[in-house]
């Protein structure tokens, strides 16, 4: 694997916002794995300096269990996904994924 540049602001032993892109993407991956997302997208990334971590804001589609659907939209195939914002919180240091959060969208 190639050694990815860093920005200045960077120290040597933190990962780069690509690192913390992959690994927020792996572990969204792992976790909904058995729930079948799809068309991942980046939203946004954060480093939070004073707390030396990447806050990574994926959104992705989800199918909604049948159940969920309110009474007059079901059959209706345009909602049988829901778009869902997650942020990823990773440490810079390691780059272990520590934790994922809901997120409403602006």
């Amino acid at each position: 694997m190639a050694k990815q540049s860093r920005k200045k602001s960077e120290p040597p032993n933190e990962i780069g916002v690509t690192e913390a892109v992959t690994h927020a993407v792996d572990f969204l991956q792992q976790v909904f794995a058995d729930t079948g997302i799809r068309d991942l997208r980046l939203e946004e990334v954060e480093f939070v300096d004073n707390e030396n971590r990447w806050l990574v804001t994926l959104s992705f589609l989800r199918r909604i269990p049948k159940e969920e659907h309110p009474v007059w939209e079901r059959g209706i195939s345009h909602a049988d996904y829901r778009r869902e914002f997650k942020a990823v919180d990773v440490d810079a240091q390691s780059g272990k994924a520590r934790s994922i959060k809901m997120r409403s969208p602006v």
